[in-house]
């Protein structure tokens, strides 16, 4: 991925504002998730990767969140256009002309919706890569059902979040760790800082045990962990 370095929050004078996915943060979003998520690429990588090993050609992909579009080209590294179907959602205007400018293929949709308000419709796999992490929590579980309830049988929905330990002083550990990775790819401490105030009430994370219940509640009895990596993880649930 090539594009603006981010420098969001480079300026140690600027008025923070809550975190929105807005033209400012659209333009630089593809090196902002490379240096902000531990191990972006591989996540996607690995997504493409269980999705091919799991369907028949061809198949439909609902990307909730698309932003600028990653997913499917991680998915393109291994499929052709005629083996399946993406239909990217996402509620920012400004992602979503990023996403169709980087892609132009003939078998993507591109829909302007919240999450909640999102069609879904005979969905083999549904894509949240850290996306239901900025949704509010007392809505998490009836946007699951939700989905579930448009899926097909054997369908998947993998998901990513970023999610906090149980335990206190193990989750403050992993923290300090997750920082030093944001410094050693770049970010100072004025970057790190404010946008830590910036993601306060707006990214709420839950612990892992918690994003497994609400899965199950929402009618997906298989449920795994594929990946972590201190306070990110990456999970599978399959609709019977």
């Amino acid at each position: 991925m090539t594009g603006p370095k981010d420098q969001v929050f480079k300026d140690k004078n600027r008025k923070i504002e809550p975190f929105a996915f807005n033209r400012e943060v659209a333009t630089v979003f593809d090196d902002m998730a490379r240096r902000s998520i531990p191990f972006y690429n591989k996540v996607q990588d690995l997504t493409a990767r269980y999705i091919v090993e799991s369907f028949k050609k061809p198949f439909r992909v609902y990307d909730l969140g698309c932003s600028t579009g990653n997913t499917y080209m991680a998915l393109r590294k291994y499929l052709s256009e005629k083996d399946f179907q993406w239909i990217g959602i996402d509620q920012s205007d400004d992602m979503l002309e990023i996403c169709q400018n980087k892609i132009k293929a003939s078998n993507v949709a591109l829909i302007g919706s919240d999450i909640e308000g999102a069609e879904i419709e005979n969905a083999d796999v549904v894509i949240m890569n850290y996306t239901l992490q900025f949704i509010a929590p007392e809505k998490r579980e009836g946007i699951l059902k939700n989905i579930f309830s448009h899926m097909n049988s054997g369908g998947v929905l993998l998901l990513s979040e970023k999610v906090v330990a149980e335990d206190r002083e193990i989750d403050e550990l992993l923290v300090r760790i997750y920082y030093e990775l944001k410094r050693e790819n770049g970010y100072d401490e004025v970057e790190i800082g404010q946008k830590r105030k910036a993601l306060e009430n707006v990214l709420i994370p839950k612990t892992p045990k918690e994003n497994e219940e609400m899965l199950k509640a929402a009618g997906f009895k298989r449920v795994d962990t594929i990946f972590r990596w201190c306070n990110f993880l990456s999970m599978v649930a399959i609709k019977d």
